[in-house]
């Protein structure tokens, strides 16, 4: 599966806030069935604001496809780092100690 090859697997994908299909489809070159599947799915959850999130919240988080963590305005995905198993912020303490919920 296409998942697969970006070094994500179908849980990780659901724990996603992402529900732009564009953003979705362009930064994981997933067929756009899915993206939107995705998307859609991601509408339908309730999702913490910013406001709300303690540093704690924030750790379990999924790094890629986050609406709360964006590169330029967009949520993110780099499939070298999934590929190499960086998926969360917990358990990076590079990551972690810059943490700070917004």
């Amino acid at each position: 599966m296409y998942l697969n090859k970006l070094g994500i697997d179908l849980d990780y994908l659901i724990k996603s806030t992402c529900t732009n299909v564009k953003t979705i489809k362009e930064t994981t070159k997933i067929p756009t069935f899915w993206a939107k599947v995705f998307a859609y799915a991601n509408e339908c959850k309730t999702i913490k604001y910013n406001n709300k999130l303690s540093n704690s919240d924030l750790l379990p988080e999924p790094i890629w496809l986050n609406i709360r963590i964006k590169f330029k305005s967009k949520p993110m995905f780099i499939s070298n780092w999934t590929k190499s198993g960086i998926l969360y912020l917990r358990g990076h303490p590079g990551i972690q100690k810059h943490c700070r919920a917004t």
